[in-house]
């Protein structure tokens, strides 16, 4: 799969979503209220894209592997970061 290498991040307060180079990746808008209202939280899950792949192949090998527990652990506490990272809970 081919995308722009991330991490990528809500350029906040701007309705940007940028690469590590600050590349605009997408713009998630924001001109009237009711799209501003969701935009942030739009802008953090976009922004979280490459993580979130990466945490589904983690996943996807974790459930292949299920029998390796170091593995499996491993697996989930990434995925746990990257969702709690994805709804805003963490930095």
């Amino acid at each position: 799969m081919r995308h722009t290498q991330g991490p990528w991040r809500h350029d906040a307060p701007t309705s940007f979503v940028v690469d590590g180079l600050n590349r605009i990746i997408a713009d998630i808008g924001g001109r009237c209220d009711e799209i501003a209202k969701d935009g942030t939280a739009n802008a953090r899950l976009i922004a979280m894209a490459p993580e979130l792949f990466d945490a589904l192949e983690l996943a996807q090998r974790a459930l292949e592997n299920v029998t390796n527990e170091n593995f499996k652990t491993q697996a989930l506490a990434f995925i746990y970061k990257v969702l709690a990272k994805a709804q805003g809970d963490v930095e």
